[in-house]
């Protein structure tokens, strides 16, 4: 599981590091009809090298925080984004 913190309708969508225990992220898409929430499950998809429907948002769907499951991730770039990150492996 991952908290998040996200930031709709940014001119750029980035993680910005950390923030309050959360994982913050800022988004080009409004926070309408799920928008945000799509954008945000692209955007670690890609940056942990898993599919789309790999990632989760199960808590927090229509507020700024954000818990995020992450199933997978195995693979080099996702070990590469939890180093960056100082996230814990999953797999111990």
């Amino acid at each position: 599981m991952l908290p998040v913190r996200v930031q709709p309708r940014a001119s750029r969508e980035q993680i910005l590091g950390w923030h309050d225990g959360r994982l913050k992220i800022a988004l080009n898409a409004p926070p309408v009809e799920g928008a945000a929430n799509g954008a945000l499950c692209r955007l670690l998809a890609k940056a942990l090298g898993v599919g789309k429907t790999a990632v989760q948002v199960i808590q927090g769907e229509k507020s700024r925080e954000k818990l995020v499951r992450i199933q997978g991730g195995n693979g080099e770039k996702a070990r590469q984004f939890r180093r960056q990150w100082q996230l814990p492996d999953p797999s111990g």
